[in-house]
């Protein structure tokens, strides 16, 4: 006799699966999984927040990305969005650096100097 059981596999069940099993390790845990339904896999995207995730496991970063042959997604493009031919990248989290940095003052200077600067030219810099 199970106390959880999780149905539906895929990216969503296996984490909550592993995330029930480190938070009640005395919890009897089962997946159900069907075979006859192929993992989609589409809009499945591993941002940065995912380390926080794997940290709680006890999984490093190199282990993590080496296992899954993985690489953390920083932005999505978005194309044709606010005009045809035109296209911005959106950041997922923080940028790397902060704003007293070098790189955010030379971009407001510009938009100061030249009011038509788009504000997705930041963006750009930082997460091209």
């Amino acid at each position: 006799m199970y106390d959880i059981i999780i149905v539906g596999g895929g990216s969503a069940g296996w984490m909550t699966a592993s995330t029930l099993i480190k938070e009640f390790p005395d919890k009897k845990i089962a997946l159900i999984e069907s075979p006859d339904i192929a993992t989609i896999g589409v809009g499945e995207s591993t941002i940065g927040q995912i380390r926080n995730w794997a940290n709680f496991l006890g999984i490093k970063d190199k282990s993590f990305l080496s296992h899954t042959d993985g690489t953390y997604k920083l932005s999505i493009q978005f194309t044709d969005f606010y005009k045809k031919g035109e296209s911005f990248h959106y950041p997922f989290g923080r940028a790397i650096t902060d704003n007293t940095r070098e790189g955010f003052n030379d971009w407001w200077y510009k938009k100061f100097f030249h009011p038509e600067t788009p504000y997705t030219d930041y963006a750009d810099c930082y997460f091209p």
